[in-house]
């Protein structure tokens, strides 16, 4: 599932679903930089995000469609969470600023990008700042704040 602020997105489940095929599903990918999400999706995030975010639209820049002039404002800006919710109830909720991009002077944009795909990447800018733990095993995931910038034994 998604979450926009407190608001959770009325997505359809099967959206999320592999197919015999193998195709659909979600990607946690540290080697593609943007968060790509299908169209449906893409478009009841931005949706949402328009009737919460109080800035004036800017134009399209960089390639990112949704974005903001946030030049007179005083920081910091309010921009909404993003939480994504999966199976088991793993939560990623990162801060704004790791999918808010700053492409220009004044110019806050949305770093997610839509696809004709059923697939789902979360990519590397979105999971700045967190550990991804994989339990392959036991099938599960989990997601740690961290301070990237640190040395190792000083980030927890």
């Amino acid at each position: 599932a998604i979450k926009v602020g407190r608001q959770s997105l009325a997505i359809d489940p099967s959206i999320w679903k592999i197919d015999r095929d193998g195709n659909g599903g979600t990607i946690i990918d540290s080697g593609t930089t943007l968060t790509i999400f299908p169209k449906q999706v893409f478009d009841r995030i931005v949706s949402t995000l328009q009737k919460l975010i109080p800035y004036p639209l800017a134009p399209p820049t960089a390639g990112l469609s949704l974005c903001y002039n946030v030049s007179g404002f005083d920081s910091p800006l309010a921009f909404p969470r993003i939480s994504m919710i999966f199976k088991g109830k793993a939560t990623f909720r990162p801060p704004p600023r790791n999918y808010f991009l700053n492409p220009a002077d004044d110019i806050r944009c949305l770093g997610l990008l839509s696809s004709s795909s059923s697939l789902s990447i979360i990519g590397n800018l979105i999971q700045q700042n967190y550990f991804v733990q994989y339990d392959r095993k036991k099938r599960l995931l989990a997601f740690a704040k961290a301070s990237c910038s640190l040395p190792f034994n000083e980030a927890d």
